[in-house]
């Protein structure tokens, strides 16, 4: 019995793992990817993605990160932006919630950096795939 449930718990915290890797991290000329995947709150029934980027070179204070994450369900993509913030150089970015993902396939998010809030002036670019490993509708909601 104690044996079973070891090896369920580590199974769990294997996948747990898995989802909360990008495939592949990516660097781009400004950012790093430094961890990414899904985060399942189950007291409100919603799915997010999440991505954590770190700065590679300086980002002045007032810069504008904008993030599309594809959308499972097709559509526009879901979008956030975050305006930074002097001297940060760690941004812990969530879409809105998220609904129809897919078991065992790839989800895009595009990110694009610009010098303010204006939108004129685009400094870089950075993509990164997830991976999703587990089907939403499993959930049970």
């Amino acid at each position: 019995m104690y044996k079973s449930s070891a090896a369920i718990i580590l199974i769990a915290i294997l996948i747990s793992y898995c989802s909360l890797v990008p495939q592949r991290p990516v660097e781009s000329e400004y950012l790093k990817t430094s961890d990414g995947g899904f985060l399942i709150d189950y007291s409100k029934k919603e799915i997010h993605y999440k991505l954590t980027l770190v700065a590679k070179k300086e980002i002045k204070e007032g810069g504008l990160i904008e993030v599309f994450f594809e959308n499972p369900e097709g559509g526009e993509p879901l979008k956030t932006e975050h305006i930074v913030i002097f001297n940060e150089k760690q941004f812990v970015l969530q879409s809105p919630p998220v609904n129809g993902l897919k078991a065992h396939n790839n989800y895009s998010i595009k990110v694009k950096l610009y010098s303010d809030n204006s939108k004129e002036k685009l400094i870089s670019t950075h993509n990164q795939s997830l991976y999703n490993i587990t089907k939403q509708s499993n959930l049970g909601w």
